[in-house]
């Protein structure tokens, strides 16, 4: 594969539904809510568009996701965190267009939230990170790992372009995303499932979590494969 078409950036991204889920180690920054100048806002307009290359896909498996991004070549160069704003609740609505029409504000509106959890990896010959954020590179992978960890998820992909400090570059980008976070245990072990229930109400079997999907990340792309032994019915 030519270098003007070599995937130069994964980046990893996962949602949740509140913080505590989100280790220690990830740095929080501060959103920056409405913040978008005229000049960004064309430029945001006139980028090259990306390609979804996973459509959404439950319960899925992440189990191999960073071995394998590291197998292809690429490093962990930044692990942060931020509350996103979640536009579906109608208490954020109006701060949203308010934000906008005063050019932005970094008090977060009084609706609903979720945590945002953002890895990024660079090729070995890109990749620069800091001497600082090399001593806590370890922590950070092994905090990543922990949260996908016996969890499954509903995946996205695209396949972008790739920019280096706004502006683009030879080369692609992958944008991962893990939504819906769904356990396979409880806190003391227990398997997670749903009871299936008869025409009284009474319950009759019960249904394990387990992944029918396994995702997996390549050196040019990610990709989902029906998961080996899914059947898990007790």
């Amino acid at each position: 594969m030519s270098q003007d078409n070599a995937v130069k950036k994964i980046m990893v991204q996962f949602s949740f539904s509140h913080h505590k889920s989100v280790p220690e180690a990830v740095k929080k920054i501060q959103p920056k809510i409405g913040f978008e100048s005229i000049n960004s806002r064309v430029e945001r307009k006139n980028v090259t568009a990306g390609e979804c290359i996973i459509e959404p896909t439950a319960n899925c498996s992440a189990e191999h996701m960073l071995k394998e991004i590291e197998a292809a070549g690429f490093e962990l160069v930044d692990a942060v965190y931020e509350i996103r704003v979640d536009a579906k609740d109608p208490r954020n609505v109006k701060y949203l267009v308010l934000a906008k029409n005063i050019g932005g504000t970094k008090q977060l509106p009084p609706g609903r939230g979720y945590p945002m959890v953002r890895f990024v990896f660079a090729q070995h010959g890109i990749a620069a990170p800091s001497d600082d954020f090399k001593s806590k590179r370890n922590a950070l992978c092994h905090a990543m790992e922990s949260m996908y960890k016996n969890i499954l998820w509903r995946v996205r992909a695209f396949n972008n372009p790739f920019r280096l400090n706004g502006v683009e570059m030879p080369g692609r980008s992958l944008s991962i995303n893990l939504e819906v976070r769904t356990p396979l245990f409880k806190d003391d072990g227990t398997p997670e499932g749903v009871w299936l229930k008869d025409e009284n109400g009474q319950r009759t079997v019960k249904l394990f979590n387990h992944a029918e999907h396994m995702l997996h990340v390549t050196g040019d792309t990610a990709y989902v494969a029906e998961a080996k032994n899914s059947t898990t019915v007790r």
